[in-house]
């Protein structure tokens, strides 16, 4: 598959909620995330929480709800 296709097929797997479409686009973005996180936590905070946590509960957060959104993965896309 060429690679510019790659992310529409992963946008069009997270539209019609494939769950493993959302794992996967976790993976690809997760360090990116983790630095998001770790800056925007509060560093009161950052002793009791760490940006890994942050991470895997919103993953099952995403993972577990009925349907993944457009929104949702209209946001997963602007990471790419």
């Amino acid at each position: 598959m060429p690679e510019e296709s790659q992310p529409n097929a992963l946008h069009d797997r997270l539209r019609h909620a494939d769950t493993a479409a959302l794992a996967e686009a976790f993976a690809q973005h997760r360090q990116r995330l983790w630095r998001i996180v770790n800056f925007r936590l509060d560093r009161r905070m950052a002793g009791r929480i760490d940006p890994d946590d942050v991470l895997q509960e919103t993953y099952l957060a995403a993972a577990s709800a009925s349907s993944i959104t457009a929104e949702t993965a209209s946001l997963l896309r602007s990471f790419g």
